[in-house]
């Protein structure tokens, strides 16, 4: 009963501290789904992540690269290095806190280093105690994630040799062709539901043919090479860079880039997402190398595990670390408006103008492009005035788009 009158007790200054203006951490350090799942039940177990206090401070460190002038390549490896760094020189305390505690199993607990964070399952009673230390700043749920939604129509399958989509050609994405620009030489991360690597719109385009599965596919559940668990990954892949070489049927923008892919879709959820963002990093292994650092990352998902306080979740220093190294985040803005701040988590957030980076959706089968009845609208949630409040950032086609799914 005590026990249930603290927990209350925080989180009545949970919410004050969300109405005073989010300014801080100071009062909070869970989300109100959290704290009441820990009211619910106390005895049960629970997957968690843990952000430590000590965080790279992005802003001291981009201003002295940009000081010091580095390429773009020996500034992903200072990142990567100095990220292991922060995180091997400030984790110990907690691990050890953790590893001889009895309510949390020992074997779930996994740190990472893209962001300061330990990943673990725990007993719901445990959590208070865990929040209370002076080096945790935000806990979170591990919850599976979800795609966005999306309805199926089979009425623009129709295959379409020497032609591109409309939706390519409203872009302008022809001109940009003309001046050389296809996305050869460049490496998306299909971050989803897995993508099949032998449809035909997109099989000559996987990493993998060169740099081999261990360099080009991140699966949590250890699956070997690439597959698509839902369908909903490889239809995303074909917008990318899709297209039929035998027909010239194009339905991507980017069609002579290549891509790398992830099953985030299919795992626990945010647990595997951190730890596919983190291989974004450095996929091969080899912190030396950075041809294999994806120059884009393509997110059409959102984690409903979190609220109103996710304006200072576990996303907020990976976003960070993948703008430093020069990596551009895109997200689906989500489907479920038209109503005002409807853009699903954890991409209505704000670090900057352009972070998250968020695309509304048109029809782009009409001349006027319309906005889509159903695309989710901004503006941001989070602290702010002006301009860093805009949501989305742009709007793209997002009506009847026909692309690839599995199976050819």
């Amino acid at each position: 009963m005590l026990l249930k009158k603290i927990l209350i007790c925080i989180y009545l200054l949970t919410f004050c501290s969300q109405l005073s203006g989010q300014a801080d951490f100071s009062g909070y350090k869970y989300s109100a789904k959290l704290a009441h799942d820990i009211l619910k039940d106390t005895s049960s177990w629970v997957s968690i992540h843990i952000v430590l206090s000590n965080q790279l401070d992005y802003q001291t460190w981009n201003k002295k690269e940009e000081v010091e002038r580095s390429e773009l390549q020996n500034k992903q490896r200072k990142l990567i290095g100095d990220l292991k760094f922060n995180a091997q020189n400030t984790q110990g305390e907690l691990l050890n806190f953790l590893q001889s505690s009895k309510n949390v199993e020992v074997n779930s607990i996994k740190p990472f280093w893209i962001v300061n964070a330990i990943s673990c399952t725990v007993k719901m009673s445990r959590i208070p105690e865990i929040a209370a230390r002076n080096d945790v700043r935000w806990i979170g749920l591990n919850k599976k994630l979800e795609h966005t939604q999306v309805s199926e129509t089979n009425s623009y399958t129709v295959a379409s040799p020497n032609k591109a989509e409309k939706g390519l050609i409203a872009i302008g994405a022809p001109e940009m062709w003309a001046l050389g620009y296809t996305g050869y030489g460049r490496l998306a991360f299909i971050a989803d539901t897995g993508t099949d690597p032998k449809h035909p719109a997109i099989s000559n385009q996987y990493n993998g043919l060169n740099a081999g599965n261990t360099a080009s596919w991140y699966s949590y559940g250890n699956s070997k090479s690439p597959y698509d668990c839902d369908r909903h990954g490889t239809h995303v892949t074909g917008t990318i860079l899709g297209l039929d070489r035998q027909t010239n049927d194009t339905i991507g923008v980017a069609f002579n880039a290549k891509w790398i892919a992830g099953d985030i879709l299919c795992g626990i959820g945010t647990e595997d997402n951190i730890g596919a963002f983190e291989w974004a990093l450095n996929p091969d292994g080899n912190p030396e190398t950075t041809d294999d650092i994806p120059d884009v990352i393509n997110n059409s998902w959102y984690d409903p595990s979190l609220t109103e306080l996710d304006c200072y979740s576990v996303y907020i220093p990976i976003l960070e670390s993948l703008e430093a190294a020069g990596i551009a985040v895109v997200f689906s803005a989500g489907n479920s408006g038209p109503e005002e701040s409807t853009i699903t988590p954890p991409h209505n957030i704000n670090v900057n103008e352009v972070n998250s980076f968020t695309i509304g959706a048109l029809n782009g089968n009409t001349n006027s492009l319309p906005i889509a009845s159903f695309s989710s609208n901004g503006p941001s949630h989070c602290p702010g005035e002006g301009s860093i409040k805009i949501k989305p950032e742009v709007s793209a086609p997002g009506v009847q788009v026909r692309s690839c799914l599995p199976g050819g």
